[in-house]
């Protein structure tokens, strides 16, 4: 599992670690889905209406950029009442990227409401055995 949902005292904070930065910020965002609704990125809908978002996104550095991008697809997520399991990066550099997403519009409730992606804790880089990992902090 690239992903793992820590505890974390009145948030909810998500560890990742990828072999690549756009694997990173890919599984991030299944990560967060994950805590928005478990278990609906794992299952095969044939017959939910598919959403797709075009999303671009600028920020200061890296770690910014990560946290804005799940912010976007946070802000998607609760407009259209999906849950986005794929996304496709156009272009993904140190400070700007675009990307489609995509997912499935949702009947039932999210299991977890998440207020905020937050820059609590906010780091990429890379460790010694070459991956690349992460760690969010979701505020709810």
């Amino acid at each position: 599992m690239p992903f793992w949902i820590l505890p974390h005292t009145a948030d909810v904070r998500l560890r990742v670690e990828a072999s690549s930065v756009v694997e990173l910020f890919a599984e991030a965002m299944r990560g967060m889905m994950e805590i928005v609704l478990p278990g609906f990125c794992t299952q095969t809908f044939p017959h939910c209406r598919l959403v797709e978002q075009d999303v671009r996104v600028q920020s200061v550095d890296q770690s910014a950029l990560l946290i804005d991008f799940l912010s976007e697809v946070l802000y998607w997520s609760q407009v259209q009442h999906a849950v986005f399991c794929a996304v496709q990066f156009q272009q993904l550099d140190k400070v700007s990227l675009q990307a489609r997403i995509e997912g499935c519009e949702v009947e039932q409730a999210f299991e977890e409401d998440i207020k905020a992606v937050t820059y609590h804790e906010s780091f990429i880089r890379q460790n010694p055995s070459g991956r690349w990992e992460t760690v969010v902090v979701f505020d709810i």
